[in-house]
């Protein structure tokens, strides 16, 4: 399950959790094109249409699977939709569980970012990477980046495969700061931040990315 949370006033701005059971207009398991789950519509961003999958349950939460060898990316807007301008100073939570079937590859890549729309191809911020780089080996590891195309700063805890992790950012749209916590207890619990070139922006969407290598499997 994928939420979002800027600080208050605005609340919830997102909420996602993959229980899709209506492929009318697309193929079965397909994201792309799905009805009825609480994160759609989900945009056609990048890659070959259908790519991406989730699990057809109804009325629970379901998975969403990111392939190594697949490479369509989807977005989604935020309810509303809404897009919220980055010098009012607002600051997202996103949330969402990760499970590693295969490790990522030594560089990696990022799978995860928010966007100014669902549709955005520009504007990507907030991205989290899946690595093995000084990661023991068979394990990995999870990193941030503000909006640069390779992990800027790496959680420095050794992850298991076969495991489920909760992932947790904070991004100010502000400053264009991002953080990233693993497990976390609290907001005091240990962090990353990225100190990548910051990128203040209007922030409206989610994306899930497919890069077509080394980000390993993950649900």
């Amino acid at each position: 399950a994928v939420t979002v949370t800027p600080t208050t006033p605005s609340g919830l701005v997102y909420n996602e959790n993959f229980a899709y059971s209506d492929f009318s207009s697309g193929i079965p398991q397909a994201l792309y094109g799905a009805a009825g789950g609480s994160g759609a519509p989900w945009n056609h961003v990048s890659g070959a249409l259908y790519e991406l999958q989730v699990t057809n349950i109804t009325g629970t939460s379901g998975l969403a699977y990111l392939v190594h060898t697949n490479g369509e990316d989807l977005g989604a807007d935020f309810i509303g939709p809404t897009a919220y301008d980055g010098s009012q100073g607002y600051v997202f939570y996103t949330s969402f569980t990760v499970y590693c079937a295969l490790p990522p590859s030594y560089l990696g890549e990022y799978f995860f970012h928010l966007s100014a729309s669902g549709a955005d191809t520009i504007n990507f911020r907030d991205k989290v990477f899946a690595n093995s780089a000084n990661a023991a080996t068979g394990k990995f590891r999870f990193g941030i980046a503000n909006q640069a195309g390779s992990v800027n700063k790496q959680y420095p805890r050794d992850l298991m495969t076969n495991a489920t992790y909760a992932v947790i950012t904070r991004y100010n749209a502000a400053t264009g700061d991002s953080t990233l916590w693993v497990n976390p207890v609290n907001e005091q619990s240990s962090f990353v931040t990225a100190s990548d070139n910051p990128g203040s922006s209007t922030i409206g969407g989610v994306a899930l990315r497919q890069a077509g290598c080394c980000t390993g499997d993950l649900a």
